[in-house]
């Protein structure tokens, strides 16, 4: 394959912004889960599905465009790592509508309303990383923040999955059911969240080169 040598900035930027704008989707389509019964949640995990594989798509364009381009405006393996992560996200936050879906309780434990926060402050800082990247590299503010946030999200995630918060207005039957249900919602939030924090070292390795 004959490589391209003039820069083709561009294409790897609209890429990013994609990837963004399909992770805002996605949680959109979470804050909608969470406010409707558990027996309507399912009817709106095909559309989670769908943005998973729009990602997928975003991913495919960016490892085309490496193979196809010599010059790029960052580090080769640094646009795939950035990419691969932003999609990577996109399915951890299927993950969690999976597993409200599974949950089947109408009412979600203590502390996912407080991790879907979480979440939402990631997105939003995500989005505006990706919409200035192509003109500022050295990122750190989001570096540290998302990561921190990240921690944070760790935290509440384990708390919610303590059994006290777990088995309230619950019959002594159901009680495994819930606790395991609950635990595995609080582990999707996790690493959701932590995929964020994972995209957020990328970007600190992008602010450590070029600034």
């Amino acid at each position: 394959m004959r490589l391209r040598r003039v820069p083709h900035d561009a294409v790897f930027y609209t890429a990013f912004a994609q990837l963004s704008a399909h992770i805002e989707s996605a949680h959109l389509r979470l804050a909608e889960l969470s406010g409707v019964p558990a027996e309507d949640r399912r009817d709106l995990l095909e559309s989670l599905q769908d943005l998973c594989d729009a990602a997928d798509e975003s991913t495919h364009l960016v490892a085309r465009q490496l193979r196809e381009n010599y010059v790029t405006p960052l580090d080769r393996e640094d646009i795939y790592l950035l990419a691969d992560g932003l999609r990577d996200i996109t399915h951890r936050l299927a993950d969690i509508g999976v597993a409200m879906v599974h949950t089947r309780f109408d009412d979600l434990p203590p502390g996912a309303e407080e991790l879907l926060g979480i979440l939402s402050a990631q997105v939003e800082a995500t989005t505006r990383m990706t919409s200035r990247l192509h003109v500022q590299l050295d990122q750190w503010e989001y570096a540290d923040t998302v990561r921190a946030l990240g921690y944070r999200a760790r935290t509440v995630a384990l708390r919610m999955n303590r059994p006290r918060a777990l088995g309230r207005q619950t019959a002594p039957g159901s009680q495994v059911e819930r606790a395991f249900a609950h635990y595995q919602l609080g582990e999707q939030f996790s690493h959701a969240a932590a995929a964020f924090a994972q995209v957020a070292l990328v970007i600190g390795r992008i602010a450590a080169k070029e600034s």
